[in-house]
């Protein structure tokens, strides 16, 4: 940032005598001792003086001004001072303003959502490079209304930037978890804090497809349409009985459990396999409606290890059965499923 001079007089034209006075590097953060702005005026002053009690020497034109934080009267992130500069060349004095900003060192990254099956969530803190580097980082941890613990890492935080490692299922669902950040030094103190709620562990993808005379099968694990003779991956294909409903079967060894909306919105992959259990599976289902929903589980074999699946749908739109047009049956579908 920088201001050019004015003449006292106000006098704009030309004067051999004026100066502008150029003043750059007006950030000052809250971990610094103070400002520290470069000075730049005509070759022929020697020294520039402020408003706050700081002379400022120069050799050839160029000059450094120092001032700490309790001379420019600034203590808090925000806090401003605009200073006044001068200088006098043969008795003409040519004046600047500068405004100085206390800034905050430190960015805290938000984690993002965290659920009780994430791993390696993240929260990044970084020291800004311009800023007096603090002497220590000190990280802590509060668990909804307990006390904060201090939160140690092998060799210590990093003093310029670090990441924060955690996993949702440190915690229980629905806990509110607060991390802060200090970085501090002789100069000041600053802290910053990002909270969040753990939630639960959901079905976090979702995908739609529609079974038809032209896509009569699929696939739940691949998440792709296949021929419905395939059975290994063949988990639901479309039935049709002509003039009277629409449903779907699976061809592989898919099953499904009816459910309801409460359970296809809120679902938890924990408790999923209990909601399954606790229904009447089957593997066709020749009629159906627009706002059914299921459960289904399907299992694979790879590699001689047995692999099971469970996911929703939603029955979305169907096409009704005409008789004798039943190549223009068809049924959509919303998935939910884990990655």
């Amino acid at each position: 940032m920088f201001f050019a001079a004015c003449e006292e007089d106000n006098n704009w034209g030309y004067n051999a005598n004026r100066t502008d006075i150029i003043v750059q590097n007006t950030n000052v953060y809250l971990l610094d001792p103070g400002a520290s702005a470069s000075i730049e005026t005509d070759a022929a002053a020697t020294e520039v003086n402020t408003n706050v009690g700081v002379t400022v020497s120069l050799s050839s034109g160029k000059g450094t001004f120092t001032a700490t934080k309790s001379q420019l009267g600034i203590s808090a992130v925000d806090d401003t001072k605009q200073v006044e500069f001068t200088a006098t060349i043969n008795g003409y004095v040519s004046y600047a303003y500068a405004i100085f900003t206390m800034m905050d060192p430190l960015s805290v990254s938000e984690p993002g959502a965290v659920i009780l099956n994430s791993v390696n969530d993240t929260i990044t803190y970084e020291i800004n490079a311009a800023s007096t580097a603090p002497d220590a980082i000190t990280v802590t941890q509060k668990i909804n209304s307990g006390s904060a613990v201090t939160v140690p890492k092998t060799g210590g935080w990093d003093v310029s930037s670090d990441d924060i490692v955690f996993s949702g299922d440190e915690f229980a669902e629905g806990d509110t978890v607060t991390y802060s950040v200090t970085a501090t030094n002789t100069n000041g103190s600053i802290s910053h804090s990002v909270s969040f709620v753990v939630g639960k562990y959901t079905f976090t993808a979702s995908d739609n497809f529609t079974l038809s005379q032209d896509t009569m099968a699929y696939d739940f694990v691949g998440g792709a349409f296949v021929k419905a003779t395939n059975i290994d991956s063949s988990d639901i294909a479309r039935v049709v009985v002509p003039g009277q409903s629409v449903g779907f079967k699976t061809i592989g060894n898919a099953q499904f459990v009816e459910t309801t909306e409460l359970v296809y919105t809120t679902a938890d992959v924990n408790t999923i396999e209990d909601e399954f259990n606790a229904g009447v599976a089957v593997t066709t289902m020749p009629d159906v409606s627009v706002d059914e929903y299921y459960i289904y589980k399907t299992i694979r074999t790879v590699s001689g290890q047995t692999e099971t699946y469970y996911g929703l749908l939603k029955v979305t739109e169907i096409q009704g059965a005409f008789a004798g047009q039943e190549d223009q049956v068809a049924i959509s579908f919303e998935r939910k499923y884990l990655e």
